[in-house]
C-alpha cells in the first residue's frame, strides 16, 4: 500500500502494519487514498457528516501520488507533493 501524498510503501504484513492509514479521504467531491498515518495526522480531518477530508488551507494545493490498482500489483505514477 502506498500512501497518496507522500508516496511511503508499506507491504501488508498484519493489521498492526497499517495502524493509522486512512483509506480514503476527501478534497471536495474527489475521493483520494490511502494516506498514512503522519500525513493523515498533518492534511487530515474529520468533516461534520463523519467523513475524513481535505484541511482548508491545502485544497486545491496538492498534487497526489495516485495508484493504479491492478488485481496482483500496485503501480507507481508520481510523488504527491504540496505546491506553495
Amino acid at each position: 500500500m502506498r500512501c497518496t501524498i507522500c508516496g511511503i510503501f508499506i507491504d501488508l504484513v498484519n493489521e498492526e502494519t497499517n495502524e493509522g492509514w486512512v483509506p480514503f479521504f476527501y478534497e471536495g467531491d474527489a475521493e483520494h487514498g490511502p494516506i498514512c498515518s503522519s500525513c493523515s495526522e498533518q492534511f487530515i480531518r474529520e468533516a461534520e457528516d463523519g467523513e475524513f477530508e481535505l484541511k482548508k488551507e491545502y485544497r486545491g494545493k496538492m498534487i497526489y501520488h495516485e495508484e493504479n490498482r491492478h488485481p496482483d500489483q500496485w503501480i507507481s505514477l508520481e510523488l504527491g507533493f504540496i505546491l506553495n
